[in-house]
């Protein structure tokens, strides 16, 4: 894989990752529980993107350029 798309996956996951713990964090903040059900959810598909970015950084660190 070419070393810019290696850089934008990187980029993605950090993204990710960031998103998971904001939502995380928006939702201990909040005070509704329909709100707190939401980043909630929204952080679960910032946690699954995560590890599907993860499993293709891997899948593509172990196969030859």
């Amino acid at each position: 894989m070419r070393e810019d798309t290696l850089s934008v996956l990187n980029n993605l996951l950090e993204t990710s990752l960031g998103g998971e713990a904001g939502f995380l964090r928006a939702a201990e903040d909040a005070q509704d529980a329909e709100w707190k059900s939401l980043f909630i959810r929204c952080a679960a598909r910032c946690h699954q993107g995560a590890i599907e970015l993860r499993q293709e950084l891997e899948q593509s660190a172990s196969t030859p350029a």
